[in-house]
This record gives C-alpha cells, sequence and structure tokens, in this order.
C-alpha cells in the first residue's frame, strides 16, 4: 500500500482488511458522473434504473418494524445507492450547530400540527388533499429524525480507558473525521442503524497529484487516520460491521504533462471489518506491461465491483439477491473474500 495508508496497517496483519486489486465497473466510461451514477445504481450502462442498490436492499428487507435510523447519509446530497422508496436520511454537515437548529425551528412552523404553511397562514384553515398531507407528514418525521439525531451526536464521548474516548480523541481533525464519529455514535446508540454512506470527495488530480508526498498523499493519510479511528472507536462492533471503499474508476498509469494522472478504468476496493477474510490482496493482478494494460493505458479490470455487492449482501447481510437485482448481470461470490 501506498505509505500514507500505514495507519490501516494493523488492520490488514489483523485479517480485517480486505483489499481487492483490479477492481471497479466493466462499462468504458471516462465521465465521473455517467461511471459514478452506473456504480451507486449497480446497473452500468443502464440509465433506466433510477433506484440505488443499497436502497433496493432495505426496501426487499423492509418490515413494520424498521428502525428510523436503519439508513443515513452522513453528507448533504442522499448518495444515489440510498435513492429510492426507502426513506433515507441525508444530513447536513452543518446538523449539530446552532443555526441548524434554528433552520428545524422555522421548518417546524411550516410542518407543524395545524398543518398549514405557517401560523395562522392561509393554508392553516384548508383540508390538506392526501398529497399534501403526506407531504406535511415526511416533514415533520424529517424533523424529528433530524432532532433524533442531534441529541445522539451531541452527548459528549464517555471514557473507555486512560485518555482514550468512545467516538473521540484518536481522531484526527477534518470533516471526513467528524463524519465518521457521528456514524459511530449513532452505531452505539442502538437505534437500529444498518446502513450509512458517506463520501471523501477530491481526487481527481489532473495536475500536481504528488507521489509518496503530495496532494493525493495528504488526503491518504487522513483517510487512512480516520478510518482506522473509526475501527479502533467501534471496538467489538466492528465484528459486527462491514465497511466498503470504492470508487468510480482509477487513473491512468503513466503520469501526464500536467505532473498528474486523467480517468483512468480498473481501481481497487477495500473491504474491513465483519467476518472478511483479510489480510491478503484479493483479485487478479495482470501487471503494468502495455499489453496488459486496458486500452494501453490502464489497470484493467478483473473484478467486477458487482460481485463485491453480492458478496457482501450474502455474507455480510445474509440476503441472497433476487435474479433482477443487478440488471442484465448475474453476480459470482467472491469466495476468496469471506
Amino acid at each position: 500500500l501506498h505509505p500514507a495508508l500505514a495507519p490501516l496497517e494493523s488492520l490488514y496483519k489483523s485479517k480485517r482488511f480486505a483489499p481487492i486489486v483490479c477492481a471497479g465497473s466493466t462499462h468504458g466510461t471516462r465521465s465521473h458522473f455517467d461511471a459514478q451514477d452506473w456504480m451507486e445504481f449497480a446497473a452500468p450502462g443502464n440509465r433506466t434504473m433510477r433506484e440505488g442498490w443499497l436502497n433496493r436492499y432495505l426496501m426487499a428487507t423492509k418490515t413494520e418494524s424498521s428502525a428510523t435510523f436503519r439508513a443515513v447519509a452522513i453528507q448533504e446530497l442522499l448518495p444515489r445507492s440510498l435513492r429510492g422508496t426507502f426513506p433515507v436520511l441525508a444530513v447536513p454537515g452543518n446538523a449539530t450547530k446552532k443555526k441548524s437548529n434554528k433552520n428545524l425551528d422555522i421548518f417546524e412552523r411550516f410542518y407543524g400540527d395545524s398543518g398549514g404553511m405557517l401560523e395562522g397562514g392561509e393554508m392553516a384553515n384548508m383540508q390538506p388533499d392526501n398529497d399534501a398531507a403526506g407531504v406535511v407528514e415526511s416533514g415533520r418525521m424529517t424533523i424529528e429524525t433530524l432532532r433524533r439525531f442531534q441529541e445522539i451526536v451531541g452527548k459528549a464521548p464517555t471514557k473507555r480507558s486512560g485518555d482514550v474516548t468512545v467516538s473521540g480523541s484518536a481522531y484526527p481533525s477534518s470533516r471526513f473525521s467528524t463524519g465518521l464519529q457521528q456514524i459511530a455514535k449513532v452505531l452505539k446508540a442502538g437505534e437500529g442503524l444498518e446502513v450509512a454512506g458517506i463520501d471523501y470527495n477530491g481526487w481527481d488530480d489532473h495536475t500536481g497529484e504528488g507521489g509518496v508526498e503530495g496532494k493525493m498523499a495528504t488526503r491518504m493519510t487522513d483517510f487512512a487516520q480516520c478510518l482506522a479511528a473509526f475501527c479502533s472507536d467501534l471496538g467489538p462492533e466492528l465484528d459486527n460491521t462491514t465497511i466498503m471503499v470504492m470508487t468510480e474508476f482509477g487513473r491512468t498509469v503513466r503520469e501526464n504533462g500536467n505532473t498528474g494522472t486523467d480517468h483512468g478504468h480498473g481501481s481497487a476496493m477495500f473491504v474491513i471489518g465483519g467476518d472478511v477474510k483479510g489480510g491478503k490482496i484479493h483479485g487478479d493482478w495482470t501487471g503494468l506491461a502495455k499489453k496488459d494494460l486496458y486500452q494501453g493505458r490502464d489497470v484493467p479490470v478483473t473484478t467486477d465491483f458487482r460481485n463485491v455487492y453480492y458478496s457482501v449482501l450474502k455474507n455480510h447481510f445474509g440476503y441472497k439477491t433476487p435474479q433482477e437485482f443487478f440488471p442484465d448481470f448475474r453476480p459470482q461470490e467472491m469466495r476468496s473474500l469471506y
């Protein structure tokens, strides 16, 4: 691994970290937007699928007692993997700040008991139709859920041992770190959290990427430190948690004229925790000779990302996907992974 990922070494040695090389989408697009959409819908090249793969799972396994906090995304916009019929909460980065509380107070006036837009407003004395009533109820539920989220993540960390706190001191200071701490707190609160999404932007280094040092190495250091702290924070809960790290495509093997790299093809995926068979590299590595590269320039895809999804769904969640779950694709379990 890159030296900046050294904080993950202990997870690898304890066989909880399984890197997968040459993983990604078999579709040849080099568009961030298409590649990311198709990965999150788990349907490369299919523009008719509009429900995320995780939302499809959540909907298929929904029960009357499904928890309010069954799925959340710690980011401004709900990722496409979690968009769909099953309701999922997207939590903006400022959700725990005082200004956010004031904003919730304002929205609460819109969705008050009167059913009106504002107290004494024109809508207050009107009988809402079914659609409007549904919107009002949805709004109320969202506000209530955000209020509960604020209560959970706003609690002070509790001591575990010495000066190390649960959801606290081991984390570096960054936006990604804050998001992971919030996920850890919701997990530990016993609110039934099953799926959480979080994004880490900024990897499109067409210029000045750097190597052992530089922009990419700085981000990788933060990424690894945050992820290692999160795993440490979970403690025994890590055995019941699977962390999956992915990106829409890799980068070109060769540096471009601006000391950066351009949009590539094959990349890597990380699977951490749970019952994963870590401590070894998964996937088929073909080498970096030009004859072994995709279109003579990129790492090829030898592991379809949908096979990783399928393996995680089956082994971690105990869910065997129906035939139509992955459109136009019949997944194969990665038996080496579990």
